[in-house]
Formats: structure tokens, sequence, C-alpha cells
């Protein structure tokens, strides 16, 4: 019995089972795997109080704590929570608990820092560098800090400040300390590397004894006035003497002396009356518009009566037929001292007084100072306009007024004093460089 049953399980065992012959193998489900063990369950995790005030209802809000009084409440230690093992899939756990580990794995993974953006490259222009030197510093200037913009504004206002003032840049200020004169005046009062002005002049001349001599009050005689002013250390040099200028004038006007006789005629001699002189000077710009300008210099001013026969001043007494004035030669030095105002770009007016120290006079045959030695002083004043009517051509007008005083101190001759005194205005052009 036993035999027979051994048998037939092995040949159950042997002998493949067809689903035709057992239709319900089919449909049967294969034997189940056993399912992992699962963790045990997770502590559920506390929520946290919403972090606005407003979106606590006023009743449910607990009072702030007095720090004075109670310390902070301490924290509650986390409790740890348990972590699926190896092989087992999150899709596996239940939604709260896979919500709980993919939380902590983002606080678990280090803070990443924000990737700054991109620097904003401009393209290159025209003048810039095509090998790239020119890019860093187009970013630099496309960071933009307080620091920088309050730099920016502040070269803003004191450029701003420069202009207004018409102060020069400080590009060159030992060039602007010594431009002080020609920088800033008018164009009409800057000085010129050469100045050259010819005027048509009418002067008179009146002269007397302090004696009944001879005495002469005659106008005009008419004549021409030359005028030189050059600064020729202007373009060869920055420092301050390159306005060191040099004035030369020369003038010289022909008339006639003339004695009315009793039958109505005149006897008559011709005259030249002629004045040179030759100086230093320097321009100071007070203003803009003003300039004082001190000049030294040495002048020769004479005075001559061309007849054959030379008198002497004591053989010429009043009511003589002929002229016989003396001939004058007096060598004086002169300090000056020019004003020269800007009425507008193109216009000007000037004031000129100096004082002249008489250095020597003439005393040959029939001078004044032929009988007896005398010594001179005197002073000249001159008043002047100039309106450029180019950048090179300006009319000139001025009037002048030149006295000189002579005295004797010997007891040989009766007179002890004589005055001269010339006076008249002139008229023309005047050239100069740009």
């Amino acid at each position: 019995m036993l035999a027979l049953l051994g048998a037939s399980s092995g040949a159950a065992q042997a002998a493949p089972v067809s689903p035709w012959d057992n239709p319900d193998a089919v449909a049967s489900p294969p034997a189940a795997v056993p399912a992992p063990s699962r963790p045990p369950a997770a502590t559920p995790r506390r929520k946290k109080p919403p972090s606005h005030p407003r979106m606590v209802p006023p009743s449910e809000r607990a009072p702030a704590p007095d720090p004075d009084r109670t310390p902070p409440p301490s924290r509650p230690a986390a409790t740890p929570r348990p972590r699926p093992e190896r092989g087992t899939s999150t899709t596996q756990l239940p939604v709260s608990e896979r919500e709980a580990t993919s939380e902590d794995e983002e606080q678990e993974r280090p803070a990443q820092r924000p990737v700054p953006p991109a620097p904003h490259r401009r393209k290159l222009g025209a003048g810039d560098d095509p090998g790239g030197r020119a890019e860093p510093q187009a970013e630099a200037e496309d960071e933009e800090t307080p620091r920088s913009r309050r730099i920016v504004a502040r070269r803003k206002h004191v450029a701003a400040e420069d202009e207004e003032s018409g102060d020069k840049p400080d590009e060159d200020e030992d060039a602007d300390d010594r431009e002080t004169t020609d920088g800033d005046t008018a164009p009409v009062l800057a000085p010129r590397l050469v100045s050259l002005a010819l005027e048509a002049t009418a002067l008179g001349r009146s002269f007397r004894f302090d004696t009944p001599l001879q005495s002469e009050n005659s106008f005009p005689r008419v004549g021409a006035t030359l005028q030189l002013e050059a600064y020729p250390l202007l373009s060869l040099t920055r420092d301050f003497y390159r306005l060191f200028g040099l004035g030369i004038m020369y003038g010289r006007e022909m008339g006639q002396a003339a004695v009315p006789q009793v039958n109505g005629s005149t006897i008559s001699f011709p005259v030249v009356q002629s004045r040179w002189q030759l100086d230093v000077r320097y321009p100071l710009a007070v203003t803009p518009s003003f300039v004082i300008m001190p000049a030294l210099g040495y002048g020769v001013s004479a005075f001559n009566l061309q007849r054959g026969t030379p008198v002497n001043p004591s053989a010429c007494p009043v009511g003589t037929a002929e002229a016989c004035l003396p001939n004058i030669s007096l060598a004086s030095f002169a300090l000056d001292l020019t004003l020269r105002y800007a009425l507008t770009s193109s216009a000007a007016i000037s004031l000129l007084g100096g004082y002249l120290l008489g250095s020597s006079v003439g005393r040959a045959p029939g001078n004044i100072a032929s009988e007896a030695a005398a010594t001179a002083s005197g002073y000249h004043l001159a008043l002047g306009a100039t309106y450029a009517l180019t950048d090179w051509l300006a009319i000139v007008a001025e009037g002048e007024l030149i006295h000189h005083g002579y005295a004797f101190s010997s007891p040989a001759v009766t007179y002890r004093s004589a005055t001269e005194t010339y006076y008249g205005a002139g008229l023309g052009l005047r050239i100069f460089t740009k």
C-alpha cells in the first residue's frame, strides 16, 4: 500500500501538469513573496505655528514673554525620525512618511550659494581694443556702487562750479599761475608780440620867460607820431618775465614861428619840434577788464627855430621884429603809469600819467641854457581810446599834454624861470599780431 502511494507521488512530480488537464491551475496565482518588514511608525511632526501674527486669532495668541522677568522657553529636542532601510523605495511608504523623509533630506543637504548673474558685456565700439583689453574696464563701469556714484556726483559738481566761475582745468596749474595777464585780460587789452601805431597829430606850443622876453603861443603844428610796443619774450617762455615789454615813441611836428609887423605883415621862420622816448613796461591785470602798466623810460624833447644866426635869450626882448625864440634840447627820465580799462571786448580807454626829471639841458649857442645853467622837471598826461576793427587792426585816438619847467640860478641873467607846454591830439591806426 505504501509502495503504491510512493510511486503515484513520484509519477505526479515527474509528469508535467497540462492546462488542458487542470484548468484551475492557470487561474491560481503564484505563491506570494513575503513582504519586507516595515519600519516602526514615525512620531507625528508638530505643526509649526504660523509666522505671521495676523494669521493667528487674537484669542489664541499667547502674550509676549517679558525678557526681563522670564527666560525664553527652550525648544524641545527633535525626535529622531527613522529612515527607510536600504533597498526600500520611498514610493512604498505612506504619503506622510514620504513628505517627512524628503524634508529631512532637504535640511541635511548643504545650502548652495546663489549663482551670481553673468556680467553684462557691452559690444566693442569703434574706439575699443579688439583684443579685449578694454572689456574689463567696461565691466567695472557697469558695476555701480554707492561710493562710485558719490564720486561721480562730486566730480560733476566741481566741474560745474569751475565752468560757472570760469576757472581753468587743473591739468597745468603752473601754467595757470604764470598766465596772469595775457590769458585773463580782454582781447583789446592783451599784450601782443608786436603792436605798431601811426597817428596824425596836431600839436601846439606855449613858451614864456618870467621876464619881458619874447614868448610864443601857437597852434597847431602838424606832424605824426609813431609808437611801437613789443613783448619779445611773450612766445619764448611762460615765466613771469615774459611780460616785460619795450615801448618806443617818436613824434615830429613842423610849422612856423611868426612875428607880426607894424604894417600888418609877418616875419616867420620854420620850426621843428620833436620828441622821442624809450621805456621798459610791465602790464599787470587787476581784473580781466582793468590793467595797470608801470613803465620806466628815457627820452629827449627838442624845439628848433631854423634861422641862420642864433640869438641868445637875453638879446630877444618883447617887441623884436624877428622871431628869436631860444632853441631847447631837454633830456629827461620818465616814470610813467598807464591805466587801461576795457569797455567791451573791442573797445578800451587809457589814461597815462608820468613824471619827467630832466637830466640835461642843451647849452649850445641860441639854446635856453646858453647863458646860464638850467635844471628842468615836468610831467605829461595822455588820454586815449582804442577800438578794434579786426583781430589785427584798431583805430586809436589820443589827447596829450606835456609840461616842462626850467629854473636858472646864475646872477648873470635877469630871468629866473621859464615854462614850456605842448598840447594837442592825434588820430590813427594800430596794427598788431594776433
